[in-house]
């Protein structure tokens, strides 16, 4: 009993637990007019955005280089292609790379339909439709679960998995916890009020980021104008009620292929002790654990994940 107590006490000082109730609460109970949903995809979308069409509905990506290894680039919740911004270039030196924004998030459709089960079907048709047969998977958050996904339904697929600061199931409880959250009628209120006040992003990211990060302004603006995308809170009421997948924990010792784990250690999101547990179950893996850094380690200290990345891609090539 007195066990299980500490393991509840540790896994609420993340996110998923108190931190996320009390981020949340702010939000619930603001004051300020309410801001609708007015822009479209294309017009949040950034320069070199392209875009193709899977299953009917709009993909927005950004390809780079054209080198003969094929780099998959996945974002974490509420990001999109510009969080690979830092580091894509480099990488594309080197590699043929493809940053693709969810559905749901960044310039992207905004089907109401969508699962986290077609995040893979979604992938694999952005690297049908570009003629990528195999790749290595570079993802952060939830473009971690949305990776091991993909690597256990078709492991042909993925040659090699790079995990930072990976969303891999790790707390059950603070899932069902976020699908109870999703099925109160409160819920869709909280999103037309999160779009409505930059304040409250903007204190979800400084708890995201590392304390020597500086949020700015036009960081705070790529997070969030995705928000006021036609279509954004239906989308992401029913991805937030979608059926809990539980076998997601269970997916990484299942896994052969090289893979890199990268964490900040001052990450609040999903705190660091669940990046050694990760590894733990993935014999061919390596983790690097990155100091004074949080959840967002391709932003915060791009030259280190780079320097860690780069040799972990060119056994690939």
């Amino acid at each position: 009993m007195l066990r299980e107590a500490r393991r509840w006490k540790k896994d609420l000082l993340g996110f998923s637990g108190a931190g996320g109730l009390s981020w949340l609460s702010r939000v619930l109970f603001a004051r300020h007019p309410l801001v609708q949903e007015s822009l479209t995809c294309t017009e949040i979308a950034g320069a070199q955005t392209r875009y193709l069409a899977v299953a009917g509905e709009q993909v927005a990506y950004r390809e780079q280089g054209d080198g003969n290894t094929a780099v998959i680039l996945l974002h974490g919740f509420g990001g999109r292609c510009e969080t690979w911004a830092a580091i894509q270039p480099a990488l594309a030196a080197h590699f043929r790379t493809v940053a693709i924004d969810l559905w749901g998030f960044g310039a992207s459709a905004r089907p109401a339909w969508v699962t986290p089960r077609d995040w893979t079907r979604q992938v694999f048709g952005v690297m049908d439709a570009l003629g990528i047969d195999r790749a290595v998977f570079v993802a952060h958050s939830l473009g971690g679960r949305v990776s091991l996904m993909c690597a256990a339904q078709a492991p042909e697929r993925v040659r090699g998995l790079a995990l930072l600061d990976a969303d891999w199931g790790h707390v059950p409880h603070g899932y069902l916890l976020a699908w109870a959250i999703a099925h109160t009628p409160s819920f869709p209120a909280a999103l037309r009020r999160l779009r409505s006040d930059t304040r409250h992003i903007a204190r979800l990211m400084r708890l995201a980021y590392g304390h020597a990060f500086s949020v700015d302004d036009a960081l705070i603006e790529q997070y969030t104008a995705p928000l006021r995308v036609h279509g954004t809170a239906k989308t992401l009421v029913h991805l937030g009620r979608a059926a809990l997948d539980s076998n997601i924990a269970g997916i990484p010792a299942t896994l052969h292929c090289p893979s890199l784990i990268i964490w900040g250690d001052a990450d609040y999101i999903i705190p660091v002790e669940w990046a050694s547990k990760l590894a733990q179950k993935m014999p061919t893996s390596t983790l690097i654990t990155l100091p004074a850094i949080g959840h967002f380690p391709q932003e915060e200290a791009p030259g280190l994940v780079l320097a860690h990345l780069q040799p972990f891609l060119a056994q690939f090539s």
